[in-house]
């Protein structure tokens, strides 16, 4: 728990620098492999966070006027009739393909 705004902020950039990193890389780095991430690549870091951010905000919208989210209901069936890799691939197949710029 935080008792500091500032601490808070500060945290919070620090936490997103390493996502940061990625706009210096080049689209060829973009696409290799990388070891320490599981064996992603920064496109498909990128691909994940730009598809949860969608559902979040998603989520975010229906929880502003409902006690429940018909999006994280949604989410959490998929997740466990399909499994986490059929739908982290989809995602990549979507989201990863898409140019940077």
């Amino acid at each position: 728990m935080y008792l500091d705004a500032m601490e808070f902020l500060e945290e919070e950039r620090d936490a997103w620098a390493p996502y940061e990193t990625l706009a210096d890389l080049t689209d060829a780095q973009l696409t290799q492999p990388v070891a320490d991430a599981h064996g992603w690549s920064g496109r498909d870091l990128i691909a994940h966070m730009l598809a949860w951010q969608g559902t979040a905000l998603d989520a975010a919208r229906e929880l502003a006027v409902n006690e429940t989210s018909a999006t994280i209901v949604r989410m959490h069936a998929d997740w466990e009739a399909r499994g986490g890799e059929v739908v982290n691939d989809e995602i990549n197949a979507t989201w990863g393909t898409l140019p940077m710029t």
